[in-house]
């Protein structure tokens, strides 16, 4: 009989921080959007008011394409923290550093800022 032995990815290696940084920023909105309907509700709002209109509109697809991707793809069930959780679990981690090295052009520019739901 083997050891049932238990998913790393969900384990503590930092704190999500009320930064404005393209990393943070994904953590904190995709968790409430994998949590229940009524969470996306609220983070629908939140995008809206950090992006702005045009990217604030688009950003709700481009957050469910990824979720859909993490959810669909993955080799393993991907760990993550409930909304309200302040430790930053590894995949969480992992997720968040991909999106910031995927967005670092974007974020040189002020007037693209957040393109990271929009590219």
């Amino acid at each position: 009989m083997t050891k049932a032995v238990p998913h790393q990815g969900g384990a503590p290696v930092g704190h999500v921080v009320g930064s404005e940084t393209v990393e943070a920023g994904t953590v904190i909105c995709l968790r409430p959007w994998c949590d229940r309907p009524e969470s996306r509700s609220q983070a629908r709002k939140g995008l809206a008011l950090a992006l702005g209109a045009r990217c604030g509109h688009e950003a709700p697809s481009r957050l469910e394409t990824l979720r859909d991707h993490c959810v669909r793809r993955a080799r393993r069930p991907l760990m993550r923290h409930r909304a309200a959780c302040r430790p930053l679990g590894a995949d969480g981690s992992c997720l968040a550093s991909f999106i910031g090295f995927a967005s670092e052009d974007a974020q040189e520019s002020d007037e693209i800022r957040g393109s990271f739901f929009t590219h």
